[in-house]
């Protein structure tokens, strides 16, 4: 489950990543501008939090370990009550990948404030 952080803010994200760097580099980015962080890195932990708790939005590397890969995690994710219409963010390095389930897709590298701009405008359609 997320900590809401003293800062006020009301939105928990999901990061699913496998790379320890580039994972505590998002978690402290997105913690400094405002969101709460659940960081697993792999969709088989993922998984076993979204069915515990609710998060805002999924923000996920499109390749990680584990049993069960991106497609597997979206079709659990959207059976489950808690995150079932919880909008999904799928960071690739792969150019022009899409994928049924995720609400957008964003190419590395990217820019860090696109990304929290995308993350906050998928956050106000709910």
């Amino acid at each position: 489950m997320c900590a809401r952080p003293q800062n006020g803010s009301q939105h928990c994200v999901l990061l699913i990543e496998d790379g320890p760097l580039l994972a505590k580099f998002l978690s402290e980015y997105l913690e400094l501008t405002g969101f709460s962080v659940r960081h697993r890195r792999d969709f088989d932990e993922a998984l076993e939090d979204a069915i515990e708790s609710h998060f805002d939005v999924v923000l996920t590397d499109a390749i990680v370990p584990g049993k069960i890969n991106l497609e597997g995690f979206l079709r659990h994710l959207k059976s489950t009550n808690e995150n079932g219409s919880t909008p999904v963010v799928v960071l690739t390095a792969f150019p022009g990948y899409q994928v049924a389930g995720s609400h957008t897709v964003i190419e590395k590298p990217f820019d860090l404030e696109k990304m929290s701009r995308i993350l906050r405008s998928l956050l106000d359609q709910e």
